[in-house]
């Protein structure tokens, strides 16, 4: 790692304690990925080290969140470096990807559960922007993301084109 990326950066995430426990979830989701043969050993050990730190400090956070509702909002800050950073970018665009599908999913069955659903990807997505500026990560981690199953126009049909969305280009193909 970099000097420039060794360097701690506080980031401030501000999740209902519902979002909390989706994103602690994600995180453990995502330590039982399978790794890619790839990626380097030394690249991979990294990542995981970096999953370890991500879901310690989202597990702190937790703690904070017991007798509240679940749509209480919660601030924490996280102390990340550059590995963490994508590792969390790639927690969110993981949930952004699902809440899409969601939205895909109920649109002519519950209309009326759309609008929180959108609320949903477009509040990963802010996250997702607030990484990529401040610790300047972009992409997902590719291993850890697939796909999705919907193309531009199914985006478009939901109000979500995907250029409006960070990297929306990448929800499609890997």
């Amino acid at each position: 790692m970099s000097p420039q990326n060794a360097q701690p950066k506080r980031f401030v995430l501000s999740l209902t304690v519902s979002q909390w426990h989706r994103l602690a979830a994600e995180l453990l989701a995502m330590e039982n990925a399978p790794h890619n043969p790839a990626v380097p050993v030394e690249k991979q050990l990294e990542r995981d080290r970096a999953g370890e730190q991500v879901q310690a400090q989202v597990s702190a956070a937790l703690e904070k969140t017991r007798e509240l509702s679940d749509d209480h909002k919660v601030s924490w800050t996280l102390t990340l470096v550059r590995t963490t950073a994508k590792y969390l970018l790639t927690a969110c665009d993981r949930l952004r990807r699902t809440a899409l599908q969601q939205a895909w999913s109920i649109r002519a069955l519950t209309p009326a559960e759309l609008p929180p659903v959108l609320t949903e990807v477009r509040c990963w997505d802010v996250i997702m922007r607030e990484l990529s500026t401040q610790h300047g990560v972009i992409h997902p981690l590719g291993e850890m993301v697939h796909p999705l199953r919907l193309n531009d126009i199914e985006l478009v049909a939901l109000g979500v084109p995907c250029e409006t969305l960070l990297n929306g280009e990448d929800l499609l193909s890997l």
